[in-house]
């Protein structure tokens, strides 16, 4: 029974045309565009009827955003763009976790393939606790983060992750230290909600001390900007990364980090890295799945309750690529991603 669920789930949404910016129509669409070899067009349309499903309520909003990824990885998968289709169903699995098979009499037989292997890696990667792999956050109940100048403080995790651009601009017009101070108060006085200044700048000096290694501070790298604003996961998995995740073929935008990050299918429509790969893997009959020297993949995972109140995207699972040459613990930018982030930091 289970593998007819999701196709139970798709025709649900097809047939309600009530939903908010009409995801199940997208899907629809989408369909006929596949049908047509128009591959490139019919991704778009999945995409951009993102933003509408995740407005939603669930289960309608879950059901939803499964169905646009599902669609999505067909799409790359039939584009030969196996990277694209691999990204687009871990996401599928995180919203369907109790979808494990289709039917492959009716889906191409490298997307079959796609399915089971994404499916077999997500469950075969080690887990643990936020505390298992980066223990000690119990013990900074009491800590600060280190003393700086005064006027460094526009450089700090509070203003950079926490201000708006018109408090950036106001600190930049300060220039004397008093001034600055009546700032300092009056900017927490607006984020100081149920305690969070002193939970924030016990995140910022334990991120500060942990997630060390580039020339950024620890709570200015990625996993400390998702850290800091969100809180630690609920569980982390950790595997070798494989030539099917590798970058080193992928000329993307830049991360937060500076560092190029990956051609995700949200990075901007068939960006020219997304082009490039995509030609590339047509050249290709296979991706070794083995992996590959001094890479990983880390990925964070929120339970719902998590996330701060006011948020309803609790779906977004944050994925950090570490490779030589690339970087370390880079995150993979998405829609949902994206957008959790920007929320969070507006939450507080």
């Amino acid at each position: 029974m289970r593998r007819f669920t999701f196709v139970v789930v798709v025709a649900v949404l097809l047939s309600q045309p009530a939903f908010a910016g009409d995801p199940g129509a997208a899907i629809g669409q989408a369909k006929q565009l596949m049908n047509q070899k128009q591959y490139d067009a019919a991704i778009k349309l999945l995409q951009d009827a993102l933003p509408d499903a995740a407005a939603l309520a669930d289960p309608q909003r879950t059901q939803a955003l499964s169905a646009l990824h599902f669609f999505s990885a067909i799409a790359f998968s039939a584009m030969d763009n196996e990277v694209g289709s691999r990204d687009e169903l871990e996401k599928f699995f995180h919203l369907s976790p109790q979808i494990k098979s289709i039917d492959e009499k009716k889906f191409d037989p490298r997307f079959v393939r796609a399915f089971s292997e994404v499916f077999n890696a997500l469950h075969s990667e080690g887990s643990g606790t936020f505390e298992s792999v980066y223990p000690g956050f119990a013990l900074f109940h009491q800590r600060d983060p280190k003393v700086q100048k005064l006027a460094d403080w526009g450089e700090s995790p509070d203003l950079v992750l926490l201000g708006t651009s018109e408090d950036k601009r106001n600190w930049n017009a300060l220039h004397d230290d008093d001034a600055r101070r009546a700032f300092i108060e009056e900017f927490w006085s607006r984020h100081d909600t149920n305690g969070f200044r002193k939970e924030f700048l016990r995140r910022v000096a334990f991120a500060d001390e942990t997630f060390t290694g580039s020339r950024q501070r620890g709570s200015l790298t990625d996993r400390g900007r998702v850290f800091l604003l969100i809180g630690p996961p609920a569980v982390i998995r950790q595997k070798p990364l494989t030539a099917r995740e590798s970058t080193t073929r992928i000329g993307g935008p830049t991360s937060s980090t500076g560092v190029k990050a990956s051609a995700g299918v949200n990075d901007g429509f068939l960006s020219s890295g997304a082009r490039a790969m995509a030609a590339d893997d047509k050249n290709m009959t296979q991706i070794d799945p083995t992996p590959i020297a001094k890479g990983n993949v880390e990925r964070w995972i929120y339970n719902r309750d998590q996330f701060p109140k006011g948020i309803p995207d609790a779906e977004a699972v944050f994925k950090f690529i570490t490779q030589e040459g690339y970087g370390d613990h880079v995150l993979q930018r998405d829609f949902m991603v994206t957008k959790v982030l920007a929320d969070a930091a507006t939450m507080h």
